[in-house]
């Protein structure tokens, strides 16, 4: 990898020559290695990308420019542009200043030396165990898509307040489906895991998942339209925190009125069961970071307590507006101005063994994987997904398989009353952590 504070602070040099107020530069760089399959391995590839992003003030004018080359002659020509977007940019009344104090948390499992000095020919083998385990698993199952991506990426800051600091970092994400054919029946499923570290991942694991998903749902049918207790498996949870929480608990979106929970902090808005914090220092969290992309130390802030509204996530703008400290949540790409946005977003799991969960159900619908939850409407809380994968439950006990019903329900009213048991099964989708808990009552629509 080149170096890129040297690259960096040649930017700054340059850009503090213009005669601007303020200088940031960005830069990234990410080595990724990736395997796509099918039936059977089709691409297998490597990339190296770059890129630099300047952000410069002018009397609270601010001008942004990005760039995928680091020579120097396009470096300089990006901090010029990057001026001249400032001087013809309208000042910004609510601009302070960029960060002055740089920080750095006390962060592990984020670079794991066998990603970053692997063979893609262990990549290929990886792929092929996704292969082979999910035929094993059974005779009617077929492998039909795949991919596997391993990234080792360096990021590095610096500004005219004498910012200088650089992290590295790497992860592993899979994803893999397959479908089951038995007669004239056929059903497809699949399956996802992403990691900081390689062990972290058992790809035969991920195989046999998809796999025995894909038989189970070979006789799905809909099922009568009721109102049941529903229970959502953990990686539907963790969807649905990320949908309902992801954009709506950042202080820019507070601020621009974007938020369903504006001037609701010290209220109770969920039950006491729910505790929702964002970890930016988590082990091996997805998205854990030393320091966040503005220079500021990650940590660990506190969303909702025992279901009361504590506060939001700040970057050095948000948090200059109102008067206190970044919570260390800035996130940039090289293109883009620094926003709060999440780390590790963590629902804290209870003290119920998902079996537990589904033995206490009298009647019920356990819910797995689903689509169209992303339409669901963060700040109503309004939310609808069409079931892929779901099974009924009664007297306590798995019954058919369920697919192509939808359930509804209002999201907010969920968290705040309707919320029966939280189960000890945290997993992640992306930077999202949720365990699985049943909730008392949804709208079901399937067959009249």
């Amino acid at each position: 990898m080149v170096d890129l504070l040297e690259i960096g602070g040649k930017a700054l040099s340059f850009a503090e020559k213009l005669n601007v107020s303020e200088v940031e530069v960005y830069l990234v760089q990410n080595t990724s290695k990736s395997c796509l399959l099918s039936g059977k391995i089709d691409i297998v590839k490597s990339n190296v990308a770059s890129g630099i992003g300047v952000r410069v003030i002018i009397d609270k004018k601010i001008g942004v420019y990005g760039i995928t080359n680091l020579e120097e002659n396009e470096v300089e020509k990006a901090v010029e542009k990057a001026v001249k977007i400032a001087r013809a940019s309208d000042p910004d009344p609510d601009f302070r200043e960029l960060n002055k104090k740089f920080g750095k948390s006390y962060v592990s499992g984020i670079y794991d030396r066998e990603i970053a000095e692997m063979d893609i020919g262990k990549i290929f083998d990886a792929a092929d165990t996704l292969i082979t385990s999910s035929m094993d698993y059974n005779e009617i199952v077929e492998p039909t898509r795949g991919i596997i991506e391993t990234s080792t990426w360096k990021v590095a800051i610096c500004n005219s307040h004498g910012i200088e600091a650089e992290r590295e970092g790497t992860g592993v994400v899979t994803w893999f489906r397959c479908k089951a054919k038995d007669g004239g029946k056929e059903a497809s499923a699949g399956e996802s895991k992403q990691a900081r570290r390689w062990k972290d991942i058992d790809f035969s694991e991920v195989a046999t998942s998809a796999a025995s998903k894909a038989v189970s749902i070979l006789d799905a049918t809909l099922i009568e339209n009721q109102k049941l207790p529903v229970i959502w498996h953990n990686k539907f949870t963790a969807s649905m925190v990320d949908i309902m929480f992801g954009n709506t608990i950042d202080a820019y979106s507070v601020q621009k009125g974007r938020s369903p929970w504006k001037d609701k902090v010290g209220q109770q808005i969920a039950s006491e069961d729910f505790n929702l914090v964002d970890d930016g220092v988590m082990e091996a969290g997805l998205r854990t970071r030393a320091f966040d992309d503005e220079g500021v130390a990650t940590r660990k802030t506190p969303i909702i307590e025992k279901g009361e509204l504590k506060g939001f996530l700040y970057d050095t703008y948000t948090a200059n507006k109102e008067g206190i400290e970044s919570t260390g949540n800035a996130f940039r790409t090289y293109k883009s101005n620094p926003l709060p946005a999440p780390s590790n977003l963590i629902l804290k799991p209870g003290n119920a063994k998902r079996e537990e969960i589904i033995e206490e159900t009298r009647k019920g619908l356990l819910v797995v994987d689903v689509i169209g939850e992303w339409l669901s409407n963060p700040i109503s809380g309004e939310m609808s997904a069409t079931v892929v994968v779901g099974y009924l439950v009664e007297n306590g006990e798995i019954k058919k398989p369920v697919k192509g019903t939808m359930i509804s329900g209002n999201f907010h009213q969920i968290i705040k009353d309707g919320i029966e048991l939280v189960g000890d099964d945290i997993t992640n989708v992306g930077g999202v952590y949720a365990p699985t808990i049943k909730v008392s009552e949804m709208t079901i629509a399937g067959k009249s």
